[in-house]
């Protein structure tokens, strides 16, 4: 399918090729601009067409049909023509979606979804019938999804009508009607499908109707990788296309996320004096995470759960104890769709347990009370409107490998004499090549707290 759009009565249903360009009312056809939908033949006759989108909601999977009306001498006559042809389609379009929706006791009390996605109220579920779920009404919520921006996607069925989340659509979840994650929407091991690294991925076999980026949307057959296509659909291949181009790069290998092409990337370019790599110490996975798995998570900025960097490397000094310890978190598209609350969170809970821990390492009967510096690195692969033009991808993982390169070779004294001035206290944080629009209410956010972070501003370097 070729558009996410969902659809407003009357009339509900989305009809480009009849709706864009300018209609010329002109009756002699000598308009600059030709009229939408009405056609010149040969013989100079006028004909209108509208798309039969009545006959595709009869015929799911059926090729598209129009409808034309008779021909006509002058342009005028067959734009009326046209329109009342449209009229009487859009009718039996209705009554067709009327009938379906009072059939259907999900979505018969729910608001029609608003033509603009951008005016529906998050988690406010919506009635959605449109060609993107097959002219079947839907129960729906608007979520908003990084550059692509507000996309409809399937609520779920256990959380009420006017508080709903999004349902979790994949093969291996374990509920057997759409669910958030709240209410059962994740794997066997109790996650979410596609960030389990026990759950086995999904073959060609299983993904060829989906789209593999977004698992949610169905691609054409030409689109499918069974037959040579790249498996994306419209909206994910433009957006995966303007993240790579503003990244200066290929896009992410199927199944993998830019975090992945970053750090498959990183991890080799971190080393030691004498060359040799630098071991990190946990990568995102849910099998090592920091903090207790007795706390319950109640929500997504909840503070009370277990975290896991996307990746983290320890200093240790002579006696193997910990001195610092340093997290990346690569930030696709700035993170403009988080809240800065619930980032901060994650650092503020991130630190508490690596303290925990370092503190839990030392000798139990020691009255040394030292605390490590803990220094988050945050990353952005993705657009940066940094002075100069685009950086390439490339160019910025050099540029956060000699960091980190910097750091984890300083000396453990170093670290220790930060402590004992009092200066490892909190977090440090430091922002690599953030777009200054998509993420300047983060960089606001940290540098309005000074009491809680040692905030060092957005850096964008170009070697």
């Amino acid at each position: 399918m070729s558009k996410k759009r969902a659809a407003s009565p009357p009339p509900v249903h989305t009809d480009d090729d009849d709706e864009s360009g300018d209609d010329d009312e002109s009756g002699n056809g000598t308009g600059t601009a030709k009229p939408v939908g009405v056609l010149q033949l040969p013989n100079g006759k006028w004909r209108g067409q509208v798309n039969d989108v009545a006959h595709s909601a009869k015929n799911p999977g059926c090729k598209p049909k129009k409808r034309q009306t008779s021909c006509f001498s002058t342009c005028s006559q067959a734009v009326d023509a046209r329109a009342e042809l449209k009229k009487k389609v859009d009718e039996e379009y209705e009554s067709i979606v009327a009938s379906r929706i009072e059939a259907d006791s999900l979505v018969r009390e729910l608001p029609r979804a608003p033509q603009t996605r951008s005016d529906a109220t998050p988690r406010q579920c919506y009635c959605v019938v449109s060609k993107i779920t097959g002219h079947t009404p839907r129960r729906m919520v608007v979520v908003k999804s990084g550059a692509q921006g507000w996309v409809w996607k399937l609520a779920c069925l256990k959380c009420p009508a006017n508080d709903a989340a999004f349902a979790i659509i994949d093969k291996r979840v374990v509920a057997d009607i759409p669910s958030c994650t709240a209410h059962g929407g994740v794997c066997e091991h109790g996650r979410t499908p596609n960030q389990c690294r026990e759950c086995p991925r999904l073959s060609d076999k299983q993904l060829v109707g989906l789209c593999w980026n977004c698992n949610f949307t169905v691609v054409g057959r030409k689109r499918q990788s069974t037959v040579g296509g790249n498996g994306l659909c419209p909206s994910c291949e433009h957006h995966l296309a303007s993240q790579s181009a503003a990244a200066g790069s290929a896009p992410p290998p199927k199944g993998k996320r830019w975090e992945d092409v970053v750090l498959d990337q990183l991890v080799d370019l971190v080393t030691d004096r004498l060359g040799h790599r630098i071991p990190f110490e946990m990568r995102d996975n849910k099998s090592s995470m920091l903090g207790s798995s007795s706390r319950s998570r109640l929500g997504e900025c909840s503070t009370q759960h277990q975290r896991r960097p996307d990746i983290m490397w320890l200093v240790r000094d002579a006696d193997s104890r910990i001195v610092a310890v340093v997290m990346v978190e690569v930030d696709e598209d700035s993170h403009t769709d988080r809240d800065s609350q619930c980032e901060a969170g994650k650092v503020d809970e991130s630190f508490q347990s690596v303290v925990q821990l370092a503190q839990q390492e030392r000798s139990s009967d020691s009255d040394d009370f030292f605390i490590p510096q803990v220094i988050f690195i945050r990353f952005n692969p993705n657009a940066c409107d940094a002075p100069g033009g685009a950086i390439r991808l490339q160019t910025r993982v050099c540029v956060l490998a000699a960091r980190l390169c910097e750091l984890l070779n300083t000396p453990p004294e170093e670290f220790r004499r930060l402590s004992e001035k009092g200066l490892t206290m909190k977090p440090y944080i430091e922002i690599f090549y953030y777009h200054t629009k998509q993420g300047q209410k983060h960089l606001d956010f940290y540098a309005a707290h000074p009491n809680c972070y040692f905030f060092t501003p957005n850096k964008c370097p170009r070697e």
